[in-house]
């Protein structure tokens, strides 16, 4: 993992607010990079989605790999279609892939909404401009803020 991406997971990590063992959702996970970071370094269990088959083969190979498979799951899907139980999650990110979506404001409400976060968790979106998005289930718009404090 380069530099660059080490750093903005383990911000996104610290950002989450999370304690060890929460469930998490990696929407557009790729190849699994970030969901491996959080599960080794922070303990957290992450389930990555992405409609890219190619890139959930390589990602369940290098949790295999890294011995990460009790702590990370990777499947193909569309997160603006997310077939999991009613507010399953913990928390909810995206990095990087949200402005690729063909229906971003499906895949918002999909996390916000029965299908993504469990009532009062936190949600953190990073579009490729480098703005964080913090979202916590609520109905006033979310707001956009300075990526989150570095720790220090």
């Amino acid at each position: 993992m380069a530099a660059a991406q080490t750093l903005m997971a383990d911000r996104l990590g610290q950002a989450l607010e999370l304690p060890r063992g929460a469930l998490v959702l990696d929407a557009g996970c790729g190849q699994g990079a970030v969901a491996l970071r959080l599960a080794e370094t922070l303990g957290l269990h992450v389930e990555g989605v992405d409609l890219q088959p190619d890139n959930i083969r390589s990602a369940t190979r290098k949790a295999a790999r890294r011995q990460a498979l009790d702590r990370t799951r990777f499947q193909v899907m569309d997160y603006a279609r997310l077939r999991f139980p009613d507010e399953r999650f913990d928390g909810v990110y995206t990095l990087e892939s949200l402005v690729h979506a063909p229906d971003s404001q499906a895949a918002l409400r999909q996390f916000r909404g029965r299908r993504g976060l469990a009532a009062s968790r936190r949600a953190w979106l990073r579009a490729s401009a480098g703005l964080w998005l913090p979202a916590v289930r609520r109905r006033r718009p979310w707001p956009v803020v300075a990526p989150p404090p570095a720790a220090g």
